[in-house]
């Protein structure tokens, strides 16, 4: 977002918010700074759920709009994987574990295996939307948990997956 574009966001607020400190150039500096990595258009976007939101006098900062962008982007990310689950819950009993491992690592370590996406294909309707809603609500922190999991040196991933290995093997020793 160019400089310009920002102080259009910085007026705009001010107009709906006229309480609190006037606008000056270092606000829409500081605005920019926080923004700019942002499309205006994206920025435009939220506005409006910021706005319904806030129930303050003065004008919202930077950080809520930030935190609006953030919310929306995961909602979207979290409704494609839904749809990608609901594909495999779909395939109801003749779902494999090829296909299985073929999904997104998010939605793999959601269900945990393939018997549980068959399972859920065989409840009713109603008992698939509660199990929607448990996703939606648990697939950001599992997506998240991914990503730093992504972040990790190699030697690192290595070793944890060597463990990982060495107690499943363990434990079908056991079994």
């Amino acid at each position: 977002m160019s400089k310009q574009e920002t102080a259009k966001i910085v007026a705009y607020l001010r107009e709906l918010y006229p309480n609190g400190k006037p606008v000056t150039d270092i606000t829409i500096e500081a605005w920019h700074m926080a923004l700019k990595k942002y499309d205006f258009e994206v920025v435009q976007a939220v506005m409006g759920e910021v706005i319904k939101e806030w129930d303050n006098f003065t004008m919202p900062p930077p950080a809520a709009i930030i935190k609006k962008i953030e919310q929306a982007s995961g909602e979207d990310k979290a409704i494609d994987l839904w749809n990608e689950a609901e594909r495999l819950i779909s395939k109801g009993t003749i779902l494999t574990a090829e296909e299985f491992h073929r999904a997104s690592p998010e939605v793999q370590r959601y269900f945990g295996s393939v018997a549980r996406i068959r399972e859920l294909a065989l409840m009713p309707p109603d008992q698939t939307a509660n199990e929607r809603a448990r996703f939606l609500r648990q697939i950001p922190d599992i997506s998240e948990q991914h990503k730093l999991r992504e972040s990790l040196p190699q030697e690192v991933l290595n070793m944890i997956d060597g463990l990982s290995e060495r107690k499943q093997l363990k434990g079908e020793v056991d079994d």
